[in-house]
């Protein structure tokens, strides 16, 4: 693949109802619920919405618009696929008991959509991502960095490090050094 110029990423979502809105549902039942009540408040502002019940993948990058992926790392074959490419980290762990992240990550796979990330480790954040999401359901949809983590992937003192450590003086030992888990935690945390 030649690259000539970068793609144009939009951080708001477009819904163009001329297009067929993709809910990618993971197996869950909570989370199929959740799947359930985003696809019918689209469908009730006019918007041609379906629901695939764990799609493969690939079902991201066949969708002719944006796409809404709903799950974590245990339920939804789509958000393992985000999540080994390190595009989410939601799992059973993070966010934790009864928190969530709703982000909108622009253009992930180069196809010219946005997909909006409904992420969650147990029932009660589903419920409360679900909320959060319907809130926010517009044309166009606002770039979306909703979170509420309850429990790190980290320790509390690799955390406290992170938050502390002062930069180190040359730009390179930053990069090296203070970035990566610097950067993982703002991303973990907003």
């Amino acid at each position: 693949m030649d690259i000539r110029e970068p793609r144009s990423l939009s951080l708001e979502t477009r819904i163009d109802r001329s297009q067929s809105v993709a809910i990618a549902a993971p197996r869950s039942e909570h989370g199929r619920r959740a799947a359930e009540r985003i696809g019918e408040a689209l469908k009730g502002s006019g918007v041609q919405a379906r629901c695939l019940v764990d799609p493969e993948p690939g079902a991201m990058a066949a969708a002719d618009g944006p796409t809404f992926v709903v799950g974590n790392l245990a339920d939804s074959r789509c958000v393992r696929e985000l999540y080994v490419r390190y595009l989410c980290a939601t799992d059973l762990w993070y966010p934790g008991p009864a928190g969530y992240e709703v982000r909108t990550l622009c253009d992930p796979l180069g196809l010219g959509s946005n997909l909006i990330a409904v992420g969650y480790s147990d029932a009660e954040g589903a419920a409360a991502a679900t909320e959060i999401i319907l809130d926010r359901l517009d044309d166009p949809i606002p770039h979306l960095a909703e979170l509420r983590p309850t429990r790190l992937p980290l320790t509390d003192g690799e955390a406290e490090q992170i938050r502390t450590k002062p930069l180190q003086a040359e730009a390179w030992q930053v990069a090296n050094d203070y970035c990566g888990n610097r950067g993982y935690y703002h991303y973990l945390t907003g």
